[in-house]
């Protein structure tokens, strides 16, 4: 019965909102109708290819280069006490940058285009899979850490 009353629920709202905004005549709500149009118009046809997708593309670059660089750092940080403790203080003054901060700093070293946007997402995106991956590591169970150095993996 929930899931049925999650789906009906919204639908309801939608179609009482249609019905009460065809006849509304109001400039502040629009008809459903309407609205639906002007996304499609808007978004579906015109600005999927020239807006969209060069974002998605950013996104997912700035976000593979971030987990990428976050593993292969978090990997040895987590595994050694003597890096991570000399490692830390960098790593908490780079994470205290806020990233709004490092926008004319990219734009002067990289240069305006895709590739100063792609940085801005890669360094908003390392510090979580970073200090995930540091703890993830530490976390591990030292008998399991024992078991793999015996079979020797």
């Amino acid at each position: 019965m929930g899931l049925g009353l999650e789906i009906a629920v919204p639908i309801a709202v939608l179609v009482a909102w249609g019905v009460w905004s065809a006849n509304a005549g109001s400039f502040y709500f629009p008809p459903l109708t309407e609205i639906l149009e002007t996304f499609e118009e808007t978004w579906l046809f015109e600005r999927v290819g020239s807006d969209v997708v060069p974002s998605l593309t950013r996104l997912f670059a700035g976000y593979f280069i971030a987990v990428v660089l976050a593993v292969a750092i978090g990997i040895p940080l987590g595994l050694s006490r003597t890096a991570r403790r000399g490692a830390s203080p960098i790593v908490e003054f780079l994470r205290a940058i806020p990233p709004p901060a490092l926008i004319p700093f990219a734009i002067v070293v990289i240069g305006v285009g895709t590739g100063y946007k792609v940085f801005i997402i890669a360094f908003v995106c390392v510090w979580p899979v970073l200090l995930n991956t540091i703890d993830g590591i530490t976390g591990i169970d030292p008998t399991l850490k024992d078991t793999t150095r015996v079979y020797g993996v």
